[in-house]
Formats: structure tokens, sequence, C-alpha cells
């Protein structure tokens, strides 16, 4: 029993490891992703506005364009934090899942 408990966390060390490795280009890809999704459907947004949208000052085509080229950045960060936290817990949750049955089965608990 010792041994597949060694074993067993050895695995759950290498799987926690690579997980943590492929985390974080995947959420920067997936937040870049998302983001060019956001930039094309605020501009398609903005195209389809009556023109008394942009007489405005603080809706103005400057503004606008200010909006969208500064915000991205900060919004992307925001993402990519968000959904390396969600990716990671899935991961988590899948490596616990198959690692009890893995770890368990030969001790005869599951």
């Amino acid at each position: 029993a010792l041994n597949w408990l060694m074993l067993g966390t050895l695995a759950v060390g290498m799987y926690n490891f690579f997980s943590q490795l492929l985390s974080q280009p995947i959420c920067q890809y997936l937040g870049e992703t998302i983001m060019n999704d956001l930039r094309v459907s605020s501009l398609r947004s903005l195209l389809h506005r009556h023109i008394s949208y942009f007489d405005r000052q603080s809706t103005s085509p400057s503004a606008c364009a200010v909006l969208l080229y500064q915000q991205p950045p900060l919004a992307m960060s925001m993402i990519d934090n968000r959904l390396s936290i969600v990716v990671d817990g899935i991961f988590s949750c899948i490596g616990n899942i198959i690692m009890t049955f893995v770890v368990c089965y030969p001790v005869g608990g599951v």
C-alpha cells in the first residue's frame, strides 16, 4: 500500500507540474482570442449606431477610438488571470478524480 501511495503522490506532483506549465500559454491564447472577439463586436456595434449617438462628447468617434485602444490590455490581463484560475481548477478536479481511482483501487477503497 505504501508503494502505491508513493507512486500516486509522484504522479500527482508530475501532473501538477505539467498542468501549471501548460496552463499559462493556453490562458494567454484564450484571453487574446476573447479580447479580439470583444473588439470585433464592439466595432460592429459602433458601426450600426445612429449618427446622433456620436454627437455627444462622451461618445464621439475619438472617445470611442481611445476606449477601444486603451482598455483591451487591461481587460485581457483580467480575463487571462480569471481564466487561468478556472482552467487550473478544472485540471485539478480531473486530476484528483483520476488519481483517487488509481491510488485507491489497488488498496480496495473504491
